[in-house]
């Protein structure tokens, strides 16, 4: 297993800045890895294949970073235009792209949709916060290196941007205009910037992004009812609208993340929570399969066929059940279609609220909570088995462990496709 520096961090309750930690160190721990191998294989989407609107985007980028270098010098100490010329050229877009899509950590991944991504109408800093994080985790080291120093300035583009400050004063209210395109673009570069900080080997950054970010985000997602977004293609009297699907699933997977980022920052550096299991009113995530296909008449045949599946109850939902006397166990039909992802949310979304204050429970509170923790393997090894696409768990939750229900043993997960 790759050795972790970072584990000993919160232990110490001490921070310090180290130059071989990035975006795959902090992350992995968390989460595991279940990561994408490279190879040979055509361009994600037909935007990349234009070398026109590569240059136009590699434009669009400079720009900007000239932009939050006039206007926040403090992001860019040692920044120089020759370089970010030569990091952010025309070949690298795509290649940047390409291995944002194919090599970062899953479910990160997945915020920005391969269905959706244009290359032509994207927003410069939600373009600007892939290819940071796609040079980070691609095969160059030279990017990686190169593209920790843009980091900051990533950060700054998007949060002192004026259509992210207005998301973060505005007045929450459930009969709102739903999210436009560009409210849902710079909310997903928020997310990525939060990720790829989180493990920037600036102490300072990394602490701007827990105590003042993060909570910035937080704001966002309740003011527009993210924490209650739901998407009921599954619904048989709904009529299947391929677009909307797509839409509200880049929204559930926002505040899926924010949600996994808030277990994040309890379990490793000892924080509050900032979301409580109560106001977790958003669905769990489609299958993987759903938000891969472009076109409509594919897409229909697949959401009529996941139909047949009852769907699981939203989130908070989910977790008071779980923990509830009349708990209809891991064979009830409602969670014969789970994917990991989901799984995730579950686990740390209960585990990470109790364990911090089991000593501080009542005996039958105690129990509760044992016997979720005891029902967890065969939980876990229950699902497995249905779910179509699995990632590799090998330093997480699972790691090291026989899950064993009856003579059924918890092997090895397959690479999710």
């Amino acid at each position: 297993m790759r050795h972790l520096p970072d584990a000993w961090v919160t232990v110490l309750d001490i921070e310090f800045a180290r130059e071989d930690l990035f975006v795959e160190d902090s992350w992995n721990m968390f989460f595991s890895s279940y990561r994408l191998e490279g190879g040979s294989h055509k361009s994600l989407v037909p935007s990349l294949d234009d070398s026109s609107l590569r240059q136009i985007a590699a434009s669009r980028i400079i720009s900007c970073l000239e932009n939050v270098h006039t206007k926040f010098p403090q992001a860019s100490d040692d920044y120089q235009t020759v370089h970010t010329q030569e990091l952010f050229r025309e070949e690298n877009v795509r290649e940047f792209t390409e291995a944002y899509f194919e090599h970062t950590v899953r479910p990160r991944s997945r915020v920005v949709l391969k269905t959706t991504f244009n290359l032509e109408s994207i927003s410069t800093p939600l373009l600007l916060s892939i290819l940071i994080m796609g040079a980070s985790c691609g095969n160059a080291d030279n990017a990686k290196s190169q593209a920790v120093k843009y980091a900051d300035m990533a950060e700054f583009a998007v949060f002192e941007d004026s259509r992210f400050l207005q998301l973060v004063y505005r007045k929450g209210d459930l009969e709102q205009d739903p999210l436009t395109k560009g409210d849902l673009e710079i909310i997903q570069a928020a997310l990525l910037v939060i990720l790829i900080q989180i493990a920037s080997p600036n102490a300072e950054s990394r602490r701007r992004i827990r105590i003042q970010r993060y909570s910035a985000l937080v704001c966002v997602a309740r003011a527009t009812s993210l924490t209650q977004i739901k998407n009921r293609w599954h619904d048989s009297n709904s009529p299947l609208r391929h677009a909307e699907f797509l839409m509200n699933e880049s929204c559930i997977r926002i505040m899926a993340s924010i949600s996994m980022i808030d277990t994040h920052f309890i379990m490793f550096f000892n924080q509050p929570p900032a979301l409580i299991p109560q106001e977790l009113n958003y669905d769990l995530p489609a299958e993987e399969d759903g938000i891969d296909i472009s076109d409509n008449v594919t897409w229909e045949a697949w959401a009529r066929n996941e139909r047949k599946y009852q769907r699981p109850p939203i989130v908070s939902q989910f977790l008071q059940e779980l923990m509830s006397d009349d708990w209809s166990g891991p064979e009830d039909p409602r969670f014969d279609n789970l994917n990991v992802f989901a799984l995730f949310i579950i686990i740390s979304g209960r585990f990470s609220r109790s364990a911090p204050i089991y000593f501080l429970l009542a005996d039958d509170d105690k129990r509760s909570i044992e016997s979720y923790l005891e029902f967890g393997p065969v939980f876990v090894t229950c699902l497995v088995r249905s779910v179509k696409w699995i990632g590799v768990f090998k330093g997480g939750w699972l790691n090291g462990n026989d899950c064993n229900r009856g003579s059924t043993k918890m092997k090895s997960i397959e690479q999710d496709s």
